[in-house]
């Protein structure tokens, strides 16, 4: 079921949640939720611009943005056979374009941002960061921060 969001009722705090690990599985559906919300790039660079404190939740979502592909869902009904009632089933289509649109400045500009603000995330906020993050060029540099805080880890 898709979460409706006013527009003028955005909180920051919807996108720092991306990457809690009890909020999204520990990151693992953060590029998942970040399409359910609808955010443009506009949007976000916007709050941004407005506030220090969100920016770098903000930024994180940007580059999870720039880095995967978008995501599209739907809901199919289907009959219960012991029941026979109508079941909704959410599903999901994974689309060809990226969820947000970029250039190789801007992409460098908020993944230098992304990367210098690692050594600043708690251990639990890192560890989300790593699953929403694994299939990218970004999980090495948050894996070797928490195997420098005595984590054991494979660094891939």
């Amino acid at each position: 079921m898709a979460l409706e969001i006013k527009r003028e009722t955005i909180d920051y705090h919807i996108l720092d949640n991306l990457f809690r690990q009890e909020d999204s599985c520990g990151g693992i559906l953060a590029s998942e939720e970040l399409c359910r919300y609808k955010f443009t790039k506009v949007q976000l660079l916007d709050m941004a611009r407005k506030s220090d404190e969100c920016e770098e939740c903000v930024k994180a979502a940007l580059l999870l943005g720039f880095l995967n592909r978008r995501v599209e869902f739907f809901t199919e009904y289907f009959e219960d056979e012991n029941t026979h009632q109508m079941v909704p089933v959410e599903r999901r289509r994974y689309l060809d374009e990226m969820i947000f649109e970029t250039n190789p400045e801007e992409f460098k500009e908020i993944s230098d941002f992304f990367l210098r603000s690692i050594p600043t995330k708690n251990d639990s906020e890192l560890i989300a960061r790593y699953h929403a993050f694994r299939n990218t060029e970004f999980a090495l540099p948050i894996l070797k921060e928490l195997h420098n805080r005595g984590y054991k880890v494979k660094l891939q």
